[in-house]
């Protein structure tokens, strides 16, 4: 039953499918489970306090999105707001911002005047919060001081795009999906309803540059995850196996100069018996 609801719910994003009354309960759930509740809702025409709620969260994180970008535009350093264009409309629990190195502390600096205090600093990445909002700095795609994306392609071909009525810089559409499959599958080892989408929709775009930046393993798993929950055969959101996960991550030591360049960081980091048992709990989740 619920590889039948995971077809649905993606077949209902697509806009192949009206939504089945009689799973409305159930396929909310599942849409939630996969962060694509405020387009399920929308997709569908539900009215309600949820929908209410949601489009509460949506406008939270509008306004927050909105102001960041003009204060970074008014700033004039380089930025992208990366991991935001999907297909199916979410809620993100973060704004995740890409940034140069050397343009970082301004970056926080000028942040800091909006309200928001620095959490965590790690090598690669800033977070910081406060007043409702969560925002993830990034040098380079990573985890655990790990660099899983080379962030030149992000740079490569900028665009402007509107995301509920705010104007952003984001990464063009070919690196959008690159990164999407790298994080879905390296960082986070679960493929949600919308990385499937992605890939149905925009895989022709990515085939040779997924080669280019070593991502063929994330590429056809999640092509083959998209299959198997088309034909009913798979449900999501898919936790990738620890084991196949560890495979990958050998495959891509041997082949990837700027992810192996990054490990030696990663393992003075696990030294650290807590943070190398949050690591650990991080692979298994």
């Amino acid at each position: 039953m619920t590889n039948n609801l995971s077809r649905h719910l993606v077949m209902v994003l697509l806009g192949v499918e009206q939504l089945d009354r009689n799973a409305t309960r159930e396929l909310i759930k599942l849409a939630s489970k996969n962060n694509v509740l405020l387009a399920l809702l929308r997709r569908a025409g539900i009215r309600g306090s949820l929908r209410e709620a949601e489009e509460k969260r949506y406008s939270v994180f509008l306004n927050w999105l909105g102001r960041i970008s003009n204060l970074l535009e008014e700033t004039g350093v380089d930025h992208l707001f990366i991991k935001l264009v999907k297909p199916a409309e979410y809620v993100p629990a973060d704004i995740d911002i890409l940034v140069r190195p050397e343009d970082l502390p301004e970056v926080v600096a000028s942040l800091r005047k909006l309200g928001l205090q620095v959490l965590v600093k790690e090598p690669f990445t800033v977070t910081l919060g406060g007043k409702g909002a969560l925002v993830d700095l990034y040098t380079y795609p990573s985890f655990a001081h790990i660099v899983y994306l080379d962030p030149g392609i992000l740079w490569d071909s900028p665009r402007s795009v509107d995301v509920g009525g705010v104007t952003v810089r984001v990464p063009s559409l070919e690196s959008e999906v690159v990164l999407a499959l790298a994080h879905a599958v390296y960082k986070e080892g679960v493929i949600a309803a919308n990385d499937v989408l992605m890939i149905i929709l925009w895989y022709r775009t990515v085939t040779n540059l997924v080669k280019d930046v070593f991502i063929e393993d994330a590429y056809w798993l999640t092509l083959s995850v998209a299959d198997a929950v088309l034909r009913g055969r798979a449900c999501l959101p898919y936790r990738v196996p620890l084991s196949l996960r560890a495979y990958f991550f050998a495959k891509k030591t041997l082949r990837d100069r700027v992810f192996r360049r990054t490990l030696p960081i990663a393992f003075r980091y696990m030294r650290d018996p807590r943070l190398g048992v949050m690591f650990l709990k991080h692979l298994r989740r």
